[in-house]
């Protein structure tokens, strides 16, 4: 039950994060027209609005950890490092997505569909075990496989990934986000 738990809670954080993201340049438009400031601060602002909800939800979720017979492993103090790696991805996948919903509003809904082709293609209701090995390599091209599944590794199994494989999700989160800023920086010139 934790391990399903705490698989939905990274997802609904990245999903309720890109999808607020994607739309709030659009909600402040009346703003953007009249002061003139960095707008990626609009977009940081709704993706960390999304990042309280997560804590909320965590400390749900360590209720529900203490009453359970996992015991407490220094491990799990690696956790807030894969955080900070999936925030980084929602802030870079939002920044992307909120320049462009200016001008092609389709996205929501094409975001919407392959937000839930995502949830079934990333291990949350099943273990990475049940998939076939030749096919393993094609799940951890989506960062969030990796996230949920080196999160549960370090709360469920009590030890912290190899330094190689947290490497990868960290140097990878922080392209997505630079990435998405550069986008931003190019896209949002003409936002008015």
């Amino acid at each position: 039950q934790l391990y399903l738990l705490w698989g939905i809670i990274l997802w609904n954080f990245f999903a309720e994060g890109t999808s607020i993201g994607l739309a709030s340049i659009v909600s402040k438009t009346g703003l953007i027209s009249k002061i003139n400031f960095p707008r990626a601060l609009i977009v940081i602002a709704a993706t960390f609005s999304t990042l309280i909800t997560f804590f909320l939800n965590f400390i749900i979720f360590l209720v529900f950890l203490i009453l359970s017979d996992i015991p407490f492993s220094a491990s799990m103090l690696f956790f807030p490092i894969y955080i900070i790696a999936e925030y980084l991805i929602i802030l870079g996948i939002a920044l992307i997505f909120s320049v462009l919903f200016v001008r092609f509003r389709d996205i929501s809904h094409i975001w919407e569909i392959l937000l839930q082709l995502g949830f079934w293609l990333t291990p949350i209701f099943y273990t990475i075990e049940i998939v076939p090995v030749k096919y393993h390599s094609l799940f951890y091209i989506n960062p969030m496989a990796r996230i949920i599944w080196y999160s549960r590794t370090i709360f469920v199994a009590g030890h912290i990934p190899s330094f190689q494989l947290n490497f990868i999700i960290i140097l990878f989160s922080i392209l997505i986000f630079l990435f998405g800023l550069l986008i931003f920086k190019w896209l949002n010139k003409n936002i008015v």
